[in-house]
């Protein structure tokens, strides 16, 4: 399993399943891809963690 930069590591036992549970989340259609990363944005900055909100930023810009 890849993370945000394609790193293959997996620090915590229970990395795998959250992954699964991000990629079915991104993956559903209740919600629009633009609103979903405006929600990770919003996460990203609270908690304070740059990488996410630049990620969150670069697919706000390809969904317009």
């Amino acid at each position: 399993m890849r993370g945000w930069a394609g790193e293959l590591d997996m620090p915590h036992p229970l990395a795998p399943h959250l992954w699964g549970q991000i990629d079915e989340a991104w993956n559903s259609g209740a919600l629009p891809r633009r609103t979903k990363a405006l929600i990770a944005g919003v996460i990203g900055r609270a908690l304070g963690c740059p990488r996410s909100e630049q990620e969150a930023r670069r697919l706000l810009a390809l969904e317009g």
